[in-house]
């Protein structure tokens, strides 16, 4: 089972991210792929903002690296692996310790140099834009979460 959304506008986009959050549990890993700009980051603040966090605060960390965002019962780790070329650059980083920790809820974006680390069946959530029209595509696994917590 995958699902396939189209996002047509921002309704769309955090009505995602209010599935996502209510399907998300610490411990869980998920992965954002797309192009740049598609909406990755976005997606993120739209979750903050809906776990009670200001979503001015939370900023691509495609410079840093890695954000934490602390939460009253465990820490979102929002990772963006763009410029990492060797997966040995991620030791130290301080993402691996978190990967399926109890206390870390992670998202990562660009994930394919930490594919060794990642769970599998992965949580991956897949943003595309073709034709002026944006999409969402759930990996079966992340599917499965969100039907679960829907239902």
């Amino acid at each position: 089972m995958t699902a396939d959304i189209e996002l047509v506008g921002l309704g769309d986009t955090e009505a995602l991210a209010a599935t996502l959050v209510h399907a998300l549990r610490p411990g869980d890993v998920l992965t954002l792929k797309g192009s740049l700009g598609v909406g990755k980051t976005t997606l993120v603040q739209l979750m903050a903002s809906l776990w009670g966090l200001d979503e001015g605060l939370v900023r691509s960390p495609t410079f840093s690296l890695l954000n934490v965002y602390e939460l009253e019962q465990y820490d979102v780790i929002h990772a963006d692996l763009y410029r990492i070329d060797d997966s040995a650059e991620l030791e130290g980083l301080g993402l691996l310790e978190c990967l399926g920790a109890p206390d870390c809820l992670c998202i990562i974006e660009w994930p394919s140099v930490a594919a060794h680390w990642l769970p599998s069946p992965g949580l991956q959530l897949e943003l595309t834009l073709q034709n002026g029209q944006r999409r969402a595509q759930m990996s079966p696994a992340l599917a499965r979460i969100v039907a679960e917590a829907t239902s």
